[in-house]
């Protein structure tokens, strides 16, 4: 059984999954919006390695936003563990090679 830890965890996990799934349906495949953004931040000279980065960093502005605002602001916490689970499915290749894309 579950420590409320544990529980809290795999729920947050859990609403990750789906506010991925949910913001797909109205803005796209979550993962080409952030190869296309990685992109447009190259071209204005903004240089991410690779668009796993900009995942990243948009984890690390949530994580921002908990640290210097409302700690408990559960869709926050969300959020990040969405960005972090992007940034692991662009790096593994699961939205195809970023340099050969055609979301120019």
């Amino acid at each position: 059984m579950p420590t409320s830890i544990e529980s809290l965890a795999i729920e947050q996990l859990n609403e990750a999954i789906s506010a991925i799934d949910k913001r797909s349906d109205t803005h796209g495949s979550a993962g080409r919006t952030l190869v296309r953004a990685a992109k447009v931040c190259r071209i204005i000279g903004l240089d991410f390695r690779h668009p796993s980065d900009l995942a990243l960093c948009l984890a690390i502005l949530k994580i921002s936003r908990i640290t210097n605002g409302d700690r408990s602001h559960f869709d926050s916490y969300v959020d990040g563990a969405a960005y972090i689970a992007l940034a692991s499915a662009i790096q593994m290749g699961e939205f195809g090679d970023w340099e050969d894309d055609d979301t120019d």
